[in-house]
């Protein structure tokens, strides 16, 4: 079944029966509103894909704000951490799995 009314009839006749209703925002919304834009509530931010948009820190805090540092790391960034010090590999081991194809 296909729209019959716009989003504005719809809204005003929920209005004017008192029924609570808002419009459900999608991501193209999100970057386009205006207070989302003023309240600095997406940013736009460096990554291994390039510029992306993410969303802001909240609540912002006067005396301790915080601040997106990073967004993530590339695949395969942890395998070492996770190899030597999770599963405890020794050297030669990961030598002989990466030598293998395993790794």
């Amino acid at each position: 079944m296909g729209r019959t009314l716009d989003l504005e009839v719809v809204l005003a006749r929920c209005a004017k029966g008192g029924a609570p209703s808002s419009l459900i925002y999608s991501i193209a919304d999100i970057l386009e509103d205006t207070q989302y834009r003023a309240r600095r509530n997406i940013q736009m931010k460096e990554s291994c894909a390039g510029a992306i948009a993410v969303s802001d820190v909240v609540p912002r805090l006067s005396s301790t704000p915080g601040e997106i540092r990073r967004l993530g790391e590339g695949i395969g960034a942890q395998n070492e951490e996770i190899f030597r010090d999770l599963l405890g590999i020794q050297d030669d081991d990961l030598k002989q799995l990466r030598g293998d194809g395993v790794i």
